[in-house]
């Protein structure tokens, strides 16, 4: 049953172009970054191709009454916040999903079958965090369960840091988990900042590849695929 009007909505053809064209700069610009120099048409070029369509996606979603992706909202300092937080969670995020199964392969020399079962605890547990986070929230003050999961994402990579040159399946296994719990809670505080009506643009925002997931694994994942060999 249809429990709110059914509205015609203006579908913004150019802002939709702008976005495909920013998504395909950026990807393309960002993939070739580590084969081709930031000078050069393939990188470079690509990379400003995709911010001169961020650019000007902003410039129209400021301007016209029903934006795709309302920018406004980020005039709200906490929300921008929570976005910048999780751009870079993301970026962190998608960086141990490459690099700790590459790890346990190629320098604790195991098969890809144990080096997934030794991330898959890490997944469960923020996925079981994640509902958690969220009641919390509901429940709490947002302070002290965002700095808890702060603190623990802070503290794992921290101690991948300082081990990371003798970085056992165990020990893996552990930090990789309190990483991903503090994830968990965080993760589901950025839309609390928000009044409910503008609530979906911004569950628009956060969701959308091209904003803020997309950019922070592939910065994430071409930042670590710097590392052609393994020099343990």
């Amino acid at each position: 049953m249809q429990k709110s009007t059914v509205k015609r909505q203006h579908f913004d053809l150019l802002s939709c172009l702008l976005i495909a064209i920013m998504f395909i700069g950026l990807v393309v610009g960002f993939s070739n970054l580590s084969n081709t120099p930031l000078t050069s048409l393939r990188s470079g070029g690509m990379i400003l191709i995709g911010l001169v369509a961020m650019g000007l996606l902003s410039w129209r979603s400021l301007t016209i009454t029903q934006p795709v992706l309302d920018f406004r909202l980020f005039r709200n300092h906490r929300f921008a916040g929570h976005v910048l937080v999780f751009f870079l969670t993301q970026m962190c995020s998608l960086g141990f999903a490459f690099l700790l199964p590459n790890y346990i392969q190629l320098v604790n020399h195991n098969t890809a079958l144990i080096a997934g079962l030794i991330v898959m605890p890490a997944g469960i547990g923020g996925a079981v965090f994640a509902p958690i986070g969220g009641h919390l929230l509901d429940k709490f003050d947002p302070r002290k369960p965002i700095t808890t999961g702060a603190g623990l994402m802070l503290i794992a990579i921290l101690s991948f840091t300082l081990a990371a040159h003798q970085l056992s399946n165990l020990f893996i296994t552990t930090v990789y988990v309190v990483y991903m719990v503090g994830m968990g809670t965080v993760m589901t505080s950025a839309l609390a900042v928000l009044p409910t009506e503008q609530t979906p643009q911004g569950n628009a925002i956060l969701n959308s590849p091209t904003i803020c997931r997309l950019y922070g694994h592939l910065a994430g994942r071409n930042d670590r695929c710097q590392e052609p060999g393994w020099r343990w």
